[in-house]
């Protein structure tokens, strides 16, 4: 039999105030998390996104000009050209460069109802006031409620940045419903994988006929690795 979590007592000092709200109300439909998914693929979501590796920056040195984790943006002439390089010369890094931040459909946690965002999704604006007191706050007292968060800084927690998202401090989890719904999919890996690829099959036969490459390569061999290798830790 498990043994049953115990959570500290409830905390006396009250958290910071932060103007605002969740960002979303936490669920997202496989074709939800598609839409976001293929506009980030076919650089059309008509906002800046994610950012761009060493990887990327390498493999565009010859014809454009990229900054360092600076954000993907479809109005500039240089991250179009870059962009529609990789898509035709290496596929699989345009995916790599959309894993940052966001899941391919079907692997997003944001499926489980467990998971929200909250405020910014920009990591810059955590680290100085308000958020960094929010964080603060909430790395401290999250895990009285039973929320943990995921996606925290690669090293730790046993987390290892091979394949994986960066550090999201705006995405929590309920931890109760979520580890149980991690331990069913890693019991269950085999028939998930037969599901998942039999989905990205469909779209890329759906996107064939529509003239538009596959988007869904890369994550058929990767895609374990961004489900699992998240912090399991509730603290």
């Amino acid at each position: 039999m498990r043994e049953q979590r115990r959570y500290p007592e409830r905390p006396s000092d009250p958290y910071p105030a932060v103007t605002g709200s969740s960002r979303d109300p936490g669920y997202r439909s496989f074709d939800g998390q598609r839409d976001i998914w293929e506009k980030k693929y076919d650089l059309v979501l008509g906002r800046p996104f994610d950012r761009i590796t060493q990887e990327a920056v390498d493999a565009c040195s010859d014809i454009a000009r990229l900054t360092l984790h600076a954000q993907w943006d479809q109005g500039d002439e240089d991250h179009r050209r870059c962009w529609a390089h990789l898509r035709g010369r290496h596929p699989a890094l345009i995916e790599h460069q959309i894993l940052q931040a966001s899941s391919a459909p079907g692997t997003s946690r944001h499926h489980w109802g467990t998971d929200f965002d909250m405020f910014s999704l920009t990591m810059s604006e955590w680290h100085q006031p308000p958020l960094s007191e929010a964080h603060g706050w909430l790395e401290e007292n999250a895990s009285i409620y039973g929320f943990s968060q995921p996606y925290c800084a690669p090293t730790e927690h046993g987390r290892v940045f091979s394949w994986g998202y960066m550090e999201e401090a705006w995405h929590w989890s309920f931890y109760p419903i979520a580890e149980a719904l991690m331990e069913f999919a890693s019991a269950h890996r085999d028939e998930l994988e037969d599901r998942l690829v039999g989905l990205w099959d469909e779209r890329d036969r759906q996107r064939s006929r529509e003239g538009k490459p596959s988007a869904y390569r890369f994550i058929r061999s990767h895609w374990s690795s961004y489900i699992f290798n998240v912090s399991r830790d509730l603290r």
